[in-house]
């Protein structure tokens, strides 16, 4: 919030924009290895399916995320 204080708009959709494809992978990830765990109880436990479906999202995820970074490195913005 400090950076719409500090009549920066912009640079707090990009900063937004850059904590948000950190966090999405991380989520993904998370749920994978916690849903998978054997703290977890079996019933509740991820089957083969989900657990495709929730890797395709982490890897894809990670994807988006390492494009972001890329996008605020080299600047092109778009």
């Amino acid at each position: 919030m400090a950076l719409l204080f500090l009549d920066r708009p912009f640079a707090l959709v990009v900063a937004y924009g850059a904590f948000g494809a950190f966090f999405m992978p991380f989520l993904a990830l998370t749920l994978l290895r916690l849903l998978n765990s054997s703290r977890t109880p079996a019933e509740w436990r991820n089957g083969p399916l989900s657990n495709a479906l929730l890797a395709l999202a982490a890897a894809l995820f990670v994807f988006l995320c390492l494009h972001e970074l890329w996008d605020l490195v080299a600047g092109s913005g778009g």
